[in-house]
């Protein structure tokens, strides 16, 4: 039987700890797996990654211009290169496009459940402080009579 070590790299507080162990733990020998949490080197890894397909273009860019004139069969296989570096390019921007969209949205989520527990909370405060002033103004509406009874006229 064969041991396996894994390495599970995730953002915590993205992925709860409790399903990747229920994932992870069916896999046949796995043995051992350790966490990597990436909350602070995930969006630099981002950058690098794009700054390494962009200097992939600026090289395949590079090779289109000065070495098709000396090799013409090599045409075929450059511009194959160039169409899977544009479809992994495409992938990686729509990769980052969805990240922001769930930070937005996780953002947004939270934005929503601050405003309704705080607005929920401020909705009782009023109301209750409505209920203290209107029962302080019906006692002082009562009073008045009897008080206005006891000044001499």
């Amino acid at each position: 039987m064969k041991l396996v070590n894994l390495v599970v790299v995730l953002k915590f507080d993205s992925v709860p700890v409790k399903q990747v162990l229920s994932i992870m733990l069916p896999l046949p020998g796995l043995t051992s797996f350790r966490f990597q949490s990436l909350t602070l080197t995930f969006p630099k890894l981002l950058t690098q990654s794009q700054r390494a397909l962009s200097n992939i273009h600026t090289h395949l860019s590079s090779l289109d211009r000065n070495a098709l004139p000396q090799f013409p069969k090599a045409e075929k296989s450059l511009r194959e290169v160039q169409q899977i570096l544009n479809s992994t390019e495409g992938n990686f921007h729509q990769l980052v496009a969805l990240l922001n969209c769930r930070g937005l949205n996780k953002d947004y989520i939270d934005s929503l459940k601050g405003l309704c527990y705080d607005g929920m909370e401020g909705l009782l405060y009023l109301s209750l402080y409505s209920f203290l002033s209107g029962l302080a103004f019906t006692a002082i509406l009562c009073s008045l009579p009897g008080a206005w009874r006891s000044f001499p006229r």
